[in-house]
């Protein structure tokens, strides 16, 4: 198997998030790049290390040097083993450098979400009992929350005094892709970082699934099109349409809820 080189980088950035900024364009199609082409043969195993200003990892991981890029420069690797925390910071490299559209303008964060949840919980348990409406009177108001759970990105929003508000992910992000994954690590990813992976690991990433949610396996558009993605299709346990990922199947009932969470 041979040994793992280690290579640490000291790093002029004093914060998580300055190392997420000044590297992210360090990421190409899932790889990351280190600065200095062929410092190793393709194959060899590295443990990298990534150090702040002050001394402090900020991220380490084990990676395997694959081949050269054409038109970029320096030696990309492929982590295959990283903590949860340094599993956190790539993963804001991915999403960073997948460049999504930020959230501007009117939006509504998280916090006030909680609210609203909390309120349409008071509202549920208010109106257990089915209202009457006399005619020309207005039925009580609630909270209206609008998901676009989309075949290729998803988002959710309210409506507030008229008006729509985007309702931003975790991350910020007005929208997210509708792509679900899994990581060379075994975990699953969703969203920018999902759809980051999809050119360098197309078999364990699924997009533009929605179509084929509760079809089941053997209807004609299943049939149909089930040979054009990348990833398996496969038959459910209940034969419906489902997802095949080396040795896990995932309905695609769970893909979508994967999604949802996410927004």
């Amino acid at each position: 198997m041979g040994l793992i080189k280690r290579i640490a980088l000291r790093s002029p950035c004093t914060s998580i998030n300055e190392v997420v900024e000044r590297y992210h364009s360090n990421i190409h199609k899932g790889l990351f790049v280190l600065p200095k082409p062929n410092l190793f043969p393709a194959g060899t195993r590295i443990q990298l290390e990534v150090h702040l200003k002050g001394g402090k990892l900020a991220l380490a991981g084990r990676a395997i040097v694959q081949g050269p890029i054409e038109g970029v420069e320096g030696t990309p690797i492929k982590f295959v083993e990283l903590d949860d925390a340094s599993r956190g910071v790539f993963r804001r490299m991915l999403e960073r450098a997948a460049k999504p559209e930020m959230a501007t303008g009117e939006c509504i964060n998280r916090q006030a979400l909680s609210q609203i949840f909390q309120q349409m919980q008071l509202v549920e348990e208010r109106f257990e009992e089915p209202v009457k409406v006399e005619a020309g009177k207005r039925s009580p108001k609630g909270i209206v929350l609008g998901i676009d759970l989309g075949t290729t990105n998803s988002c959710c929003a309210i409506v507030k005094n008229g008006k729509p508000f985007v309702i931003p992910s975790r991350r910020g992000h007005r929208t997210i892709p509708s792509v679900v994954a899994i990581d060379p690590m075994g975990q699953v990813i969703v969203g920018h970082a999902a759809k980051a992976q999809m050119e360098i690991n197309p078999a364990r990433t699924v997009y533009g699934s929605k179509r084929l949610v509760g079809r089941p396996f053997e209807s004609p558009i299943v049939r149909q099109v089930r040979d054009r993605f990348h990833y398996e299709i496969v038959a459910g346990s209940d034969g419906r349409a489902a997802v095949k990922i080396e040795d896990k199947v995932m309905s695609l009932e769970r893909v979508s809820s994967l999604i949802l969470t996410e927004i």
